[in-house]
């Protein structure tokens, strides 16, 4: 009985140490964190006094945060053999009128370390997943302008898919596209059609273009070239000619093509 009470004991011991030795290989450098409650950092020897205030998380005449704050993000820059050297990321500056209201944290956290033990990152961290840097979505444009001979606007239907590639870690997306619309041809533009015929074409799309995104609403700017079936006999005379074009969209998915992560905190 004893014997096995024994091997009970030994055998919980090694899967709490296991366990605690999995948690600490966890987390990694790059790897972007966030506190669910205020946490101590090593403060270093000009506010150690100040730390030891009850209740005062910032020291506002040097702008230095005493104890981090929950909810913003930090990302792993080393592992020490004590803890974690961490950095906030970006805040975004406040106006000058939102400062009289708010405090600017970009001036408290910015370009700052901070040393924190690994029982405080356990107890008060939690890992924040990454961002897919590579998204696919769908495309409308409402008009197409096209600058060869008489410069003319079309808007005609069209629907394009998109690949969508973030450009460093910001709001801004490289995108590569194709898809499907209408265009009419008539003898203005195509030497094919009889007289007083008007066609509506199906015509195959390429695009490319740099889109802004706001939640998962987008908008950018693009360019692109049209192709319609039976070119050799309709005689179409925008056919494979550049157009331009703004575009609005929404987001369908993202896919796991790649992963990037957001370099700034959004709210300050």
């Amino acid at each position: 009985m004893k014997t096995k009470m024994k091997n009970t004991i030994i055998t919980a011991s090694f899967l709490l140490l296991s366990s605690f030795s999995y948690a600490q290989e966890v987390l990694k450098v790059g790897d972007i964190i966030q506190f669910k409650t205020n946490a101590q950092h090593i403060l270093p020897p000009e506010y150690l006094e100040i730390g030891k205030k009850s209740g005062l998380a910032m020291d506002l005449d040097k702008k230095y945060p005493i104890l981090l704050e929950p909810n913003y993000k930090f990302r792993i820059v080393e592992i020490t053999s004590t803890g974690y050297i961490i950095t906030a990321l970006l805040f975004i500056p406040l106006k000058k009128n939102d400062k009289n209201i708010k405090i600017d944290r970009s001036e408290y956290y910015n370009y700052k370390l901070f040393e924190v033990n690994k029982d405080e990152i356990q107890l008060k961290a939690e890992l924040i997943p990454e961002e897919d840097r590579f998204s696919i979505g769908i495309l409308t444009l409402p008009f197409k302008f096209r600058p060869q001979g008489a410069k003319s606007f079309e808007g005609e239907f069209n629907l394009n898919s998109t690949l969508n590639i973030k450009l460093w870690n910001s709001k801004c997306y490289a995108q590569l596209g194709a898809g499907i619309g209408g265009v009419d041809l008539n003898t203005s533009n195509a030497s094919g059609v009889d007289a007083e015929e008007n066609i509506k074409a199906s015509a195959l799309s390429f695009l490319a273009g740099i889109m802004i995104q706001y939640k998962k609403a987008q908008a950018g700017i693009y360019i692109g070239t049209d192709h319609i079936n039976n070119q050799k006999h309709y005689q179409w005379e925008n056919n494979g000619n550049l157009w331009v074009s703004i575009g609005i969209g929404y987001q369908l998915f993202d896919i796991g093509l790649g992963q990037d992560t957001k370099n700034k905190n959004k709210n300050n």
